[in-house]
């Protein structure tokens, strides 16, 4: 079943998935699902942008049809090789919180009434890499479980 929400109609995609699992879960099959699923690279180049890394990307096309669309959003060429700056420009900021462990981040972890998160912040700019650590009292919030 399709996710109906404007991202997905904005990128004509079934699924607002952006960026597969990355560390120790990647692989070439995971990425490979993911794009064919409608997976972008923006997330990923934002954070490598801020890392000082970088990623090339090219769009794959299953039909005349959907190339056809993507024309009226600016795609001129099928082959054209996408850089970091193309997909994250600018003065790039990027956050993520962990939801399950992860080589990068640590999930929510519960004790008592206390949530506990494990954020990354980072910019491009100067290249600062925040790591934040934070604990949510779960009496004075509400959480979905």
């Amino acid at each position: 079943m399709a996710i109906k929400s404007r991202i997905c109609e904005i990128f004509g995609i079934k699924y607002p998935i952006f960026l597969a699992g990355m560390g120790g879960a990647a692989n070439p099959a995971l990425a490979a699902a993911v794009s064919n699923a409608g997976g972008l690279g923006v997330l990923g180049a934002a954070a490598l942008r801020c890392l000082g890394g970088k990623i090339y990307s090219k769009l794959v096309f299953n039909n005349d049809e959907v190339f056809e669309r993507a024309q009226t959003m600016g795609i001129k060429d099928k082959n054209t090789i996408y850089t970091t700056n193309d997909l994250a420009s600018g003065d790039v900021m990027f956050s993520a919180t962990g939801v399950t462990d992860g080589t990068m981040l640590k999930g929510v972890h519960y004790k008592n009434n206390i949530a506990t998160t494990h954020s990354v912040v980072m910019r491009s700019k100067t290249n600062t890499v925040r790591h934040i650590t934070a604990n949510h009292d779960l009496n004075k919030k509400t959480i979905i479980k």
